[in-house]
């Protein structure tokens, strides 16, 4: 067997640990053991590297760098605890060791080569149709880390926000925040929610067409209205177009706070539905007079007395 002699006075070097060597070495792509030793040198030299840095060593662009770092994160390797929008990551070099069983089915479980993450970024560069700023690809990594979406809702969302030319990291963070708040984690559940969301939409809009308004916008204000009224108090939209009329034949138009202070009203009587609303409106009217009314009304002679033998000029 050939070996190999080594010769020479050692020069400035950087440690790796054996770990790294002898497990991992194997299952690591090139781009990403590239990355992992020009850190370790940085970090053992107290070198905070620039992405630009990390570049001109390695001779990988941004989102190689970022990609593979995100590689050897799930290996294990190293920790990337963080990332902001401008690309700046903070990264445990040496994370907490394991046990040897635990750390081989640890192993077995992480993909190999590029892993998920590098073929989650294809599919999402296929939709942006080009490459992902550092912003996004850091955005997607909190979209898999912090969010918990699946792969099939991230590639949903980018190209629900490509449909709607609004492609951009704020866009998307409040989209998936808002998916985060209301519990949907998977595509079925977001398909759901819009469907529901668009039976809803449709609805209002109908009910702004019926009070004359403009249906073409649901804008934030109708929508805070339309929200109470059928979801904290309770309403059909039968009984919110009821409001409608009762605000027309009092104000001359559909005045929103008229029919809140309506519908507000109704709730607190326990009314539900306008026949009851009608009923109880007819109670309060003021009744026409009954019985006979075909009398000449009196002068103010009491007459009674008259009738009974009294002379009123006595008294």
């Amino acid at each position: 067997m050939s070996r190999i002699e080594f010769t020479g006075i050692m020069p400035d070097y950087t440690m790796i640990p054996d770990k790294i060597i002898l497990k991992h070495l194997k299952n690591s792509s090139g781009s990403e053991v590239k990355v992992l030793f020009c850190l370790y040198m940085m970090q053992q030299k107290n070198i905070a590297p620039s992405m630009e840095e990390i570049s001109k060593v390695t001779g990988l662009s941004d989102l190689d760098i970022i990609s593979s770092c995100d590689g050897l994160s799930q290996k294990g390797i190293i920790k990337l605890e963080s990332m902001d929008a401008a690309g700046n990551m903070e990264i445990n070099m040496y994370p907490g060791k394991k046990s040897d069983s635990a750390s081989a089915a640890s192993d077995e479980e992480k993909p190999s080569g590029d892993g998920t993450f590098k073929n989650l970024l294809s599919q999402c560069e296929q939709v942006a149709g080009g490459p992902l700023s550092p912003q996004l690809v850091g955005f997607l990594m909190d979209l898999t880390d912090t969010y918990g979406f699946s792969e099939d809702l991230i590639i949903y969302l980018f190209s629900y926000s490509r449909e709607r030319n609004a492609f951009t990291r704020p866009y998307m963070e409040k989209i998936a925040s808002d998916w985060k708040n209301e519990g949907l984690d998977t595509l079925e559940k977001v398909l759901q929610y819009h469907t529901a969301n668009r039976e809803t939409y449709q609805r209002y809009r109908e009910f702004l067409k019926y009070a004359g308004l403009n249906s073409g916008n649901v804008t934030q204000t109708h929508r805070e209205f339309l929200d109470r009224w059928e979801k904290e108090y309770g309403f059909s939209m039968d009984m919110v177009r009821y409001a409608c009329d009762v605000s027309v034949s009092s104000t001359g138009r559909a005045d929103l706070n008229y029919m809140e202070s309506v519908l507000k009203n109704l709730k607190e009587s326990g009314i539900t539905t306008p026949e009851e609303a009608r009923n109880k409106k007819s109670d309060r009217s003021p009744k026409k007079p009954g019985g006979f009314t075909g009398y000449v009304q009196r002068d103010g002679t009491d007459y009674d007395k008259i009738i009974m033998g009294w002379d009123p000029d006595e008294d």
